[in-house]
């Protein structure tokens, strides 16, 4: 027998879709279905939840088992058919496409689905509005990319070797333009900011002192 299902994002309205599967099919086929159809990432890692009456996130159904027991351990996708799960007691469930985000897309049973026997399932039989999107991928790969352009804005510094004194070539230099000046030049024009020096100029005590006289 086959199934139809509606899938709505509750954070929006302006999406709707509708598919069939067969009820002998597994999640891990109807995953990859949903993937398809709205252009997801395949390297994504997606899980469903089935929800109770008040929407409440019950057993987890993921792709892979996590080595737990008991009748809320994880169920695998590729080993849980679709008739496993939907009955009278749980007739919707969650697909999270986007796990880091939360972003989620919630499956309604609509009853079943009665079409030609050649037809191959899963089928998508209604796809309108504006496709969801995986937003922790667009928000890395912004990253990256303000990341990238950071990079050729801002290239790292070349790095500098250390030169010995001896090999300074600008140290020879230096010391011929210091002894070139004439140290009594040097006092009359700085005398005022030091002590009494050999010209006699005016002596402060502090910084503090000299700033009062300006």
């Amino acid at each position: 027998m086959n199934y139809k299902f509606i899938l709505t994002l509750p954070k929006r309205g302006d999406f709707k879709c509708e598919v069939a599967i067969d009820s002998d099919q597994t999640f891990a086929e109807l995953s990859d279905f949903i993937a398809t159809i709205l252009h997801f990432d395949p390297s994504n890692m997606p899980v469903f939840f089935t929800l109770d009456d008040d929407g409440n996130r019950k057993r987890e159904i993921s792709m892979f088992g996590f080595g737990e027991d008991g009748d809320s351990a994880p169920l695998v996708m590729a080993e849980t058919k679709i008739c496993d799960v939907i009955n009278p007691s749980c007739m919707e469930f969650v697909y999270v496409y986007d796990v880091p985000t939360d972003e989620y897309i919630k499956l309604e049973y609509d009853g079943g689905y009665f079409g030609d026997d050649d037809e191959v399932m899963p089928k998508c039989l209604l796809l309108e509005g504006r496709l969801p999107v995986i937003k922790s991928l667009v928000k890395a790969f912004i990253r990256k990319r303000t990341d990238d352009n950071l990079d050729q804005l801002f290239p790292p510094e070349p790095k500098v070797e250390r030169r010995d004194d001896d090999d300074d070539i600008f140290a020879s230099d230096e010391d011929d333009i210091f002894d070139d000046m004439d140290d009594e030049a040097f006092d009359d024009e700085f005398s005022e900011f030091g002590s009494s020096s050999r010209r006699g100029g005016a002596s402060f005590e502090s910084l503090d002192n000299y700033l009062d006289t300006m």
